[in-house]
């Protein structure tokens, strides 16, 4: 099925508006994006309710340590 450009399929599209976590449909007008770089849905949206991977702590000491250089 080709989308309004004109080329691939609408179901990429509607998949990328789904929680990563649960599969919810609905994630809200805008859903919540991480900084794990996926979408979640209201209930999944702190990183510590969808485990994220992303490590919190190092990215913030790598910012002190470029403020205080």
């Amino acid at each position: 099925m080709l989308n309004a450009a004109g080329f691939g399929s609408d179901s990429s599209l509607r998949l990328k508006s789904r929680c990563k976590n649960c599969n919810k449909k609905q994630v809200g007008l805008m859903g919540f994006k991480c900084r794990c770089g996926d979408l979640f849905c209201g209930k999944h949206q702190y990183a510590i309710e969808h485990s994220c991977p992303f490590d919190y702590k190092m990215f913030d000491r790598e910012i002190l340590i470029r403020k205080i250089s």
